[in-house]
């Protein structure tokens, strides 16, 4: 256990922990907060209600009873009642009576009661009898709501040093109504107006803010606390910790010193029990296989090795040579496959120790070392002497074929001298061209990496220089042009190729320029589909019709190297004479 990844993890743990805390602590806070102010709306939503019905139960009993008189020395006459014929009663003593209707008599009782200033109601309305009953302030939008609506308005709003809760609720037309309101048009059922209450709720205001006092108090308190005890419990598990690390460290300076040896050791290692499961490995094993020990311990070395004999068949486990290490007490060696992570193998030297206790083998102890790279050696070295002997067989046999080739080149060539149509001179110079294009192939093949192909752009090069110093033209130098793809060919098939060109280009260089003011020879070599085309093309006088079937030297050896390449052979005779050669790429050994 590393001690500052775990203290970390603890340290994580408890902000998390107080994190949840804090988001429980401040939710309660809420979560009370607003109840109280809940808990103030009913209560005072309660008493409003209460003041409201208590006005609608004064003004029921008054109107069902007709109304209420009393005397005009204490009441003033209603005036908006004048249009009720009994409004006044006489009485026999001369004593008046006067009606007093549900809205005046509770309005009388509110102006008696007014110095209390704890509860006010009024009735208002949008068809006024009486003009005191007008809206005014918040009862404009209050009373728009109810009428709209048919349901009370209520809100709370701070009036000077006091809070009001005001509250305004639908007045209906009740029968007994129509006594003093029949005349407005109202029928039972309809709106009169609206019933404004309004309350002081500075009391129940202030048992709020205590409980909000409170619950801030017992919050704050409550979440210090808490987070004195996380702080406690974080100190004693981190001191918990320390000492735990501490122990650790101690055991594992007792074994670092051997564990440092085992891991800069340079040889892949590992340990296996009796069984075969892993138990250990070292740090060349995990970069040399890719795998990590947490991949490996516990499973069985199997899962490392190839496993199989020299005929490629899976081995029993009991003829591992591990198992037989551990089996008979003795190390034992061999070269085995081994499988990386990613399924690559490469070969290993591999060393088996056992583990004795008591004479006993418990387990064993393996190393191995990458000799992939001393086998391709090997391999290489066995390789190139095998190319070797095969090249060298190869060469003696093509020096045989050319000196062969350059005898019969000599032997025709003696058959012209003998006719008499060429000087000796030409005659040993065109011998001499063509066994100098054989000897300039060779020149690049000992030149070439493999001894097996021929750069061909190269090789045109050196025989277009040769033809430049070699021959000339009377009157201008001839202009030469190569168009070489990279193209490998079999060393019989570039050595005929550069006698056709040979016998191509002296025939132009011989009897295509002779009224040609600018001449010049191209030479071209590309691949199609598998078949080499090779084109020489002058811009001389052309061929006559039917000289290539005359029976001269060079055109014996243009028709005969040809067939030799297994090609077509086709003349074109505009502007000049093009000769076209299409054969296979791949023949059979001559």
């Amino acid at each position: 256990m590393k001690q500052p990844n775990s203290i970390r993890l603890i340290q994580n743990y408890f902000v998390a922990l107080v994190f949840m805390w804090t988001v429980a602590v401040g939710g309660s806070l809420i979560w009370t907060i607003n109840t109280a102010k809940k808990n103030t709306l009913i209560t005072a939503l309660a008493q409003g209600r209460m003041a409201l019905e208590k006005d609608k139960m004064f003004r029921r009993w008054a109107s069902r009873h007709g109304g209420v008189y009393t005397f005009t020395n204490t009441t003033i006459p209603n005036p908006y009642l004048s249009h009720i014929k009994d409004r006044d009663i006489k009485l026999p003593d001369g004593r008046t009576l006067t009606l007093v209707n549900p809205a005046y008599m509770v309005r009388q009782m509110y102006e008696f009661n007014k110095d209390a200033n704890l509860v006010r109601t009024r009735l208002v309305s949008d068809k006024l009898l009486n003009p005191v009953n007008v809206p005014d302030g918040w009862e404009v939008k209050a009373l728009d709501e109810v009428l709209k609506t048919g349901k009370e308005y209520y809100f709370m709003e701070k009036h000077d040093a006091r809070y009001e809760f005001r509250l305004m609720a639908p007045f209906f037309i009740e029968k007994p109504c129509l006594k003093c309101h029949a005349f407005q048009g109202y029928k039972v059922g309809d709106i009169r107006g609206a019933i404004s209450v309004v309350t002081n709720i500075s009391d129940i205001i202030k048992g709020e803010k205590d409980i909000e006092k409170s619950a801030y108090v017992g919050h704050v308190i409550l979440y210090v606390l808490i987070l004195i005890l996380f702080r406690i419990g974080y100190l004693n598990i981190v001191r918990m910790l320390t000492r735990l690390h501490d122990r650790e460290t101690v055991l594992n300076a007792s074994m670092s010193r051997s564990e440092s040896i085992l891991q800069s050791a340079s040889e892949s290692i590992f340990g296996v029990d009796r069984l075969g499961s892993i138990t250990f490995i070292n740090s060349a094993l995990s970069k040399t296989l890719r795998y990590t020990s947490e991949e490996l311990v516990g499973k069985n070395h199997i899962l490392l090795t190839h496993n199989r004999d020299e005929q490629g068949m899976p081995m029993e486990s009991a003829d591992c040579i591990i198992m037989k290490a551990i089996g008979t007490g003795k190390p034992l060696n061999c070269v085995e496959t081994f499988v990386r992570k990613d399924g690559t193998e490469f070969f290993g030297e591999m060393f088996a120790s056992p583990i004795l206790l008591d004479g006993k083998a418990t387990g064993a102890v393996v190393s191995f070392f990458d000799i992939t790279e001393r086998i391709a050696k090997d391999s290489a070295i066995t390789k190139a002497l095998q190319e070797k002997d095969i090249l060298l067989s190869e060469l003696h046999h093509r020096v045989k074929n050319n000196l062969q080739i350059v005898s019969g080149i000599l032997s025709l060539q003696s058959d012209t001298a003998d006719s008499g149509d060429q000087s000796v001179g030409d005659i040993l110079k065109n011998a001499q061209s063509r066994v100098m294009s054989m000897a300039l192939m060779h020149d690049c093949l000992y030149k070439s990496e493999d001894l097996s192909t021929v750069d061909m752009a190269d090789y045109f090069a050196k025989l277009i220089d040769y033809y430049s110093v070699t021959f000339t033209h009377t009157g201008s130098m001839i202009k030469f042009e190569t168009d070489i793809e990279k193209i490998d060919l079999p060393i019989s098939s570039t050595i005929t190729c550069g006698l056709l060109i040979n016998e191509l280009v002296t025939n132009s260089i011989k009897h295509a320029f002779a009224e040609t003011e600018f001449p010049s020879i191209r030479i071209s070599l590309k691949e199609d589909r598998g078949k080499a085309i090779l084109t020489v093309s002058d811009n001389g006088k052309g061929l006559d019709e039917n000289a290539h079937e005359k029976d001269s030297l060079g055109m014996m050896l243009i028709h005969s190297l040809t067939e030799q390449l297994y090609g077509n052979l086709s003349f074109e005779n505009a502007n000049g004479l093009t000769t076209i050669i299409t054969f296979p790429m791949r023949l059979q050994k001559s």
